[in-house]
């Protein structure tokens, strides 16, 4: 691997729900997310999975990280073992699931020989015409079986997807990050962020540093008592697509509560917007709930949505050029 991250972005922040279709609709009546167009709705039948591809901002190259919402699915063709089912099932009561995290990566021949080389339990999945025109590599789990091991990855399901595959165009990834031209008052323009709470912060990343040789930004790990808790940021190469943001929370806090009840795992997607007072109006005329959290040493000020409004996931959003994380 080169001097580069080997993430240039996630592909997507994602909700693993029940009824992807339904928690869609609902987020476009409570925080204004644009309707997706029919080629956003995606069946996989051979891996269970029913799935949305919701964009933030049709503008692709300004907010390029997509809004994954997705869920188990029966088809006829399933088959009884299904990746579906079983990475639902393993994250057991927890609210916020994840089917994934999507990293795209430039050199996804170079990462994968270094996975191999560690002995780490992994899938390099073909390319089919039934499922992705392109190679995946999923840490945790092999071709034989979707047993997952936490240990490969952090427990952060990650999956590895190249960034010169047909999921992507070269207009995602312009340097420098291209500008929102002439956006409306309160108007979402992309994810930033995505959070994954961590019971061992410094542990968690000495496990993508080792196994993924993902490192963290040259902020290092930073202790905001104010915000709640510990955090570092990951690497990616394009700010314009989102990062992920790790998380350890102190006891106490909502965070904190929710780690401690269901432990590691996803949590909050942070959408950056023009206009935060106008999108604050915006959610009051929707009768959508929500909290403002206050400015601290190491984040921004954040509107908090009500999870009951975001099919039980939190979104926090911020004003555009406030926080890159």
């Amino acid at each position: 691997m080169s001097g580069e991250s080997i993430c240039d972005f996630l592909f997507s922040a994602d909700l693993l729900v029940p009824h992807p279709r339904d928690a869609v609709a609902q987020m476009i009546e409570t925080i204004g997310l644009p309707a997706p167009g029919p080629g956003a709705y995606v069946d996989y039948p051979l891996s269970g999975w029913d799935c949305v591809f919701a964009l933030v901002n049709k503008a692709w190259p300004v907010g390029p990280t997509r809004l994954e919402v997705i869920g188990p699915k029966v088809y006829p063709e399933t088959p009884p073992d299904n990746q579906g089912a079983y990475i639902a099932s393993v994250q057991g009561g927890n609210p916020c699931k994840t089917h994934a995290t999507v990293i795209a990566t430039p050199d996804l021949a170079s990462l994968t020989d270094h996975v191999r080389s560690l002995g780490v339990r992994h899938w390099l999945q073909p390319g089919s015409p039934d499922e992705t025109g392109f190679d995946r590599l999923w840490m945790g789990i092999s071709a034989d079986d979707h047993l997952y091991e936490p240990d490969a990855d952090a427990g952060m399901f990650v999956e590895v997807i190249p960034s010169d595959s047909p999921a992507f165009v070269p207009k995602l990834f312009q340097v420098p990050p291209p500008e929102p031209e002439n956006p409306t008052p309160g108007q979402l323009l992309r994810i930033v962020s995505r959070s994954y709470l961590v019971r061992d912060l410094d542990r968690s990343l000495e496990t993508l540093t080792t196994n993924l040789l993902w490192e963290h930004t040259d902020a290092g790990i930073i202790d905001d008592p104010d915000a709640g808790g510990r955090h570092a940021v990951m690497s990616r190469n394009y700010e314009q697509g989102a990062t992920l943001k790790l998380v350890q929370p102190r006891s106490g806090t909502p965070a904190g509560e929710h780690l401690e009840r269901y432990g590691d795992g996803p949590y909050t997607i942070r959408i950056a917007v023009h206009d935060l007072e106008a999108k604050r109006e915006d959610l009051r005329s929707r009768g959508t709930a929500f909290a403002d959290l206050p400015a601290t040493e190491h984040e921004p000020a954040r509107v908090a949505v009500d999870p009951a409004a975001t099919a039980a996931m939190p979104f926090e959003l911020i004003e555009f050029g406030s926080a890159s994380a």
